[in-house]
């Protein structure tokens, strides 16, 4: 039976080899190697699974020169380096793409919340029950209702800074090209992890 595991994570300066901005290039290379590293060393591997693993990392930023992003990885076996990114976005170019996280509105600060979570279910259209049916085309659900899903156009301009409620949004096409990579054959057997963590040099300046 498939497992799909949220790992969501808030690591603070202690990362200090996360330095800087992603730089959104199309050919598909990765910012940060070194802590990609990290996650699959320190995520388990189970060698009779040969689905392997697809690691989703979001990054969170309270800072607006620095952008929110998700970044799109699969993991083939146990050794550290066997991880690659998926290239799904910008035409099959690219494992990076804008997101939102939780903003602040009217005063009140919303949170994309942190720790382990599982799947509740997908949905290739739902429609906001708290929020005005606001759509959220491409959802996956964890958290008591929180998901990664599409943003509306109106939307748009905000990706890369905190926006939301708490779900993660994308652009539409990239919300779609990840739902159909999670789910589809045979990539619906493989274990889903999701760590969104909090940059180091993301945070506000005191």
């Amino acid at each position: 039976m498939r497992r799909i595991v949220f790992c969501i994570a808030l690591l603070g300066m202690t990362l200090t080899f996360l330095a800087g901005s992603p730089a959104f290039a199309t050919d598909g290379s990765s910012p940060n190697t070194d802590f990609y590293l990290h996650v699959a060393t320190i995520n388990d591997f189970r060698p009779d699974e040969n689905a392997g693993k697809i690691i989703i990392v979001v990054h969170k930023s309270d800072n607006r020169r620095i952008p929110e992003y998700l970044e799109v990885f699969r993991q083939f076996s146990s050794h550290p380096t066997d991880i690659k990114p998926v290239l799904i976005f910008a035409g099959g170019k690219s494992n990076i793409a804008k997101v939102s996280t939780a903003g602040t509105y009217y005063g009140v600060h919303y949170s994309t919340p942190d720790g382990f979570y599982s799947i509740d279910r997908v949905e290739i259209m739902h429609y906001s029950h708290e929020y005005n049916n606001a759509p959220m085309p491409y959802s996956m659900f964890f958290d008591r209702g929180i998901a990664i899903h599409a943003a509306t156009r109106g939307e748009y301009r905000m990706l890369g800074h905190e926006a939301s409620h708490g779900c993660v949004r994308m652009r539409l096409r990239n919300a779609k090209a990840l739902f159909d990579y999670v789910n589809s054959s045979p990539n619906d057997h493989a274990d889903v992890i999701i760590e969104v963590i909090k940059d180091a040099l993301s945070q506000r300046d005191s």
